[in-house]
């Protein structure tokens, strides 16, 4: 996983046509504002399932944590990671610091545990992040996949010098295709459906909506197939198409019927 910081610049578009419009002009930052929630969102879960993968001999297995306390005696059960106030990178050049506070019903992989995380003063690479993350698990789907509702309510993330705030509320489900019956991470895949709505940085309104479902992988970086329509307030929808399964930057969008190649 690269530094939080690169991966919200690389959001940023570059077109491939001569004369450049502003990103703002093409309402190109309410997609770059979502996708880098969604990205927060994403390490936020990570940590915690990491941390709390086994909860009777539990691991830390993220750098920089200063403490965490596990109540396994209260209803639900909670988890307090600690990161403290000091700079202090991980191994990818992260740097977290505050409180995340996670209530749990049971584990992950029980059918109708509810994972509720909060949190205090916490921030990744100097943004600001508050909100409410939920995960409840929906059992096994029609697959016989396990699959999982992903609620991101009343979401902000502030800038580091609080020149902007990005809005956020997500509604997703998270399909676990591979991997989910084995103890390795490497084999890890997901497919994720949903929707999102927000306010960008600039204050205007937006919906996003997954039209192809979203495949990530452990081993890439990058989301590597599926299409989302943003529609920004009054305007064109963009259609942002991630490819067909390389693992790659690539991507294209279509707005008003035109189609640019970019790079994420």
């Amino acid at each position: 996983m690269h530094k939080i910081t690169l991966l919200l610049t690389a959001f940023v578009v570059v077109f491939t046509f001569g004369c450049r419009k502003k990103d703002k002009d093409l309402s190109l930052f309410s997609a770059r504002d979502s996708a880098f929630a969604e990205l927060i969102f994403s390490d936020v879960q990570k940590v915690v399932e990491d941390v709390a993968k086994d909860t009777d001999g539990i691991r830390d297995r993220v750098l920089c944590i200063d403490e965490i306390v596990i109540d396994t005696l209260s209803t639900p059960r909670s988890i307090l990671i600690d990161f403290g106030t000091d700079v202090c990178e991980d191994g990818n050049g992260v740097v977290r610091q505050g409180k995340i506070f996670t209530t749990y019903t049971g584990r992950l992989r029980e059918t109708g545990t509810i994972i509720t995380t909060t949190f205090i003063d916490y921030s990744i690479d100097g943004y600001g992040v508050q909100g409410t993350h939920t995960v409840s698990n929906l059992g096994l789907n029609s697959s016989d996949h396990p699959y999982f509702l992903v609620n991101v309510d009343n979401a902000s993330i502030t800038s580091p010098d609080n020149s902007f705030t990005i809005s956020w509320d997500s509604t997703r489900q998270r399909e676990w295709i591979t991997g989910y019956d084995t103890q390795w991470l490497v084999d890890d895949e997901f497919l994720i459906t949903g929707q999102a709505n927000g306010i960008n940085r600039f204050g205007d309104p937006f919906e996003m909506v997954i039209t192809q479902p979203l495949k990530i992988t452990f081993v890439c970086p990058w989301i590597v197939s599926g299409t989302i329509e943003a529609t920004p307030d009054d305007n064109f929808v963009r259609v942002l198409d991630y490819g067909n399964g390389t693992c790659d930057n690539n991507a294209t969008i279509t707005v008003d019927g035109n189609v640019y190649n970019i790079k994420l």
